[in-house]
């Protein structure tokens, strides 16, 4: 599957119940109106929600070198949780609930949950989506964006689309995650497939099926905003792709570079680049202040 890859505020925030260190970090549900979700919250400073990529719940996500900079990067509290269905966060009651612009209300719940009246917006294909949705429907409280390999959308989203109803045939998650297997070994040598994907595979395997259902039949219903919105977000946004990846084709950056009117294009290495995640996420801190 090609997608696998401040203070907060004055309402009990995270930041002020102990997160002064980089290595304390609270992991824990919290109710939300669609749901409980789980999050997992460290450090200190301005806010940083973070929103993964599809099949990319935060134990996978954990084995790739975007996240381990994420996790070390210096003056941010670092907000990441599971989207519906991934990992320890349940399906919603109906699929619909799982559309990225759905997802994208859990983002804003959950940022009220934690008190954080302002905040930056973080994220990876599904990710990436996801925070757009979200900045465009509450852009006061958004202070800048970082995305990553942004997906397909638009004139390059049906393809896609389509690929994910073919996967609602597999019935099994079993299945399913030898369905995303093969199209990984079509991509990759086993030397070069990375230790995320690998961790993808094995979480297919054992994820119930009816929170894979709801992920496919979502993503499957999915596309980044309108363009013509998009035409209007005032909010600082630095994208940061990498070429090669047929998933997340520099196309939609480019075509988002050109919409926003404060985007900030730059080429990563790959999708390891970690002194160029590193750079970035400076940027994005230096963006946001003491917002």
């Amino acid at each position: 599957m090609s997608e696998a890859e401040a203070a907060p505020g004055a309402r009990g925030s995270a930041a002020s119940q102990g997160h002064d260190a980089a290595e304390d970090e609270q992991d824990r549900l919290i109710e939300l109106p669609n749901g409980p979700v789980r999050v997992r919250v460290r450090g200190a400073g301005p806010a940083l929600v973070w929103s993964h990529g599809v099949f990319f719940p935060t134990e996978v996500d954990d084995h790739s070198v975007l996240a381990h900079e994420l996790r070390h990067a210096p003056g941010f509290t670092l907000v990441r949780y599971d989207a519906r269905g991934h990992g320890r966060t349940p399906p919603a009651a109906r699929s619909e609930l799982h559309r990225w612009d759905r997802l994208a209300d859990d983002v804003l719940a959950l940022a009220d949950a934690l008190g954080l009246e302002r905040f930056a917006l973080g994220g990876i294909s599904m990710g990436a989506a996801v925070a757009l949705h979200a900045a465009l429907a509450r852009p006061e409280r958004v202070t800048a964006m970082l995305l990553f390999a942004l997906p397909t959308a638009w004139e390059t989203r049906p393809a896609e689309q389509a690929r994910y109803r073919a996967l609602l045939e597999t019935r099994t998650p079993e299945a399913l995650a030898a369905r995303v297997k093969a199209d990984l070994d079509g991509m990759f040598t086993p030397e070069t497939l990375t230790p995320a994907l690998r961790a993808m595979v094995r979480w297919l395997r054992h994820a119930p099926w009816t929170a894979l259902e709801r992920i496919v039949e979502g993503a499957a219903a999915s596309d980044m905003p309108d363009r013509r919105a998009l035409a209007g977000l005032e909010v600082p946004t630095l994208l940061r792709p990498w070429p090669n990846d047929a998933g997340h084709p520099l196309s939609t950056a480019e075509l988002l570079a050109a919409t926003l009117p404060r985007a900030d294009l730059a080429l990563l290495r790959r999708h390891d680049d970690a002194p160029g995640i590193r750079g970035a996420l400076a940027e994005l801190r230096a963006l946001v202040g003491g917002a």
